[in-house]
């Protein structure tokens, strides 16, 4: 897949798994985001996901940096907002050190503020994050924005449900290691966070029986 180069990479505070990695430059210090590679952050994330802008402010001794710890720890530590983020080449910048002017230009109305761009450049869907329902809604949305894209999620939404449904076949059958293997993918994957309890419930309960099978030879 393309996308950014790794100097640009580490310009920037990007989402890893469920939290987040601070990124830094080789010689630890983070880079300003006023650098241009900014303005033309939607030209330099590739082709194959939506850019995901995420402003923050990093003083918390600043009402906006209070919001943004809020934020981190009610909205981007829930489980489906993390995995739906997952969606799109995501991107963590402190508005701290940008010109008030600059964030107007981007668009940035308050911090903390989400942006989703598109390849022009643009903000074509922008939110606060308050709540971690509406932020999944809002990735969900806003992931629609990219037709083409959207599709093959469609598609792989599609192979999950068939494999959620070999994993309870092979439940019916006490073929459990078949049965963890099903559950397995579709609890690790992002793109079904409504079969995510329901595929953790039934991996759980296949990995029981299956040490209770081996347990019995």
């Amino acid at each position: 897949m393309s996308g950014p180069t790794k100097e640009i990479r580490d310009t920037f505070v990007t989402f890893v798994d469920s939290g987040l990695e601070e990124a830094t430059t080789e010689s630890g210090e983070q880079v300003s985001a006023t650098n241009e590679a900014l303005v033309n952050l939607a030209k330099w994330t590739g082709g194959d996901k939506p850019a995901l802008v995420y402003w923050t402010w990093s003083d918390e001794n600043d009402k906006r940096g209070k919001e943004t710890k809020k934020a981190d720890r009610n909205v981007w530590d829930n489980e489906k907002v993390a995995r739906v983020s997952r969606l799109f080449d995501c991107y963590r910048v402190d508005a701290k050190g940008v010109p008030a002017e600059q964030l107007q230009k981007l668009g940035v109305k308050d911090v903390p503020f989400v942006q989703v761009l598109s390849k022009e450049q643009a903000p074509i869907a922008a939110i606060a994050p308050s709540s971690p329902g509406s932020m999944e809604t809002f990735l969900q949305a806003g992931a629609k924005k990219f037709p083409e894209y959207w599709r093959t999620v469609l598609q792989r939404m599609q192979e999950l449900d068939r494999r959620f449904n070999e994993g309870k076949a092979a439940m019916k059958k006490k073929d459990y290691d078949a049965a963890i293997s099903a559950f397995n993918e579709v609890y690790n994957d992002n793109v079904r966070t409504d079969l995510l309890s329901k595929a953790r419930e039934l991996l759980m309960q296949a990995r029981q029986k299956a040490e209770k099978e081996a347990a019995k030879k």
